[in-house]
């Protein structure tokens, strides 16, 4: 993914963020920074971490809530939530309408309700 490329200078990358959350942001965001400093300054190990396959998704015991962004570009949402519901034992998945690979930043309240509902009732 070229914004984390650190060398590049630190306005592209910024351009980048805005184009990951399909319009303008608030660099002045805590969770701007977090990414826009990551892209910077972390490197990921090699080699990569392989794909999570879906005969590994079907044996978590565990309660899973997957948050989709309908438009991401990282991923194909339908198909990945589809996935998740025939995969993972006690799966909720979510499809967020009209969003982008910047869900968290874009419904944060919503999403956080959400996630705090879904903790609360799967809390052991």
């Amino acid at each position: 993914m070229p914004a984390s490329l650190p060398f590049l200078p630190k306005r592209w990358r910024e351009a980048m963020l805005r184009d990951f959350g399909g319009g303008p942001v608030d660099l002045d965001d805590p969770v701007t920074r977090m990414i826009s400093d990551a892209t910077e300054h972390y490197a990921s190990a090699l080699p990569q971490p392989t794909r999570i396959i879906e005969a590994q998704l079907a044996g978590w015991p565990m309660p899973v809530y997957a948050a989709l962004a309908e438009n991401s570009f990282m991923h194909d949402a339908a198909a990945a939530a589809e996935v998740a519901q025939t995969s993972v034992r006690d799966a909720t998945v979510r499809l967020w309408p009209g969003t982008t690979h910047s869900l968290p930043m874009e419904r944060s309240a919503p999403l956080d309700r959400e996630v705090l509902t879904f903790m609360a009732a799967h809390d052991r």
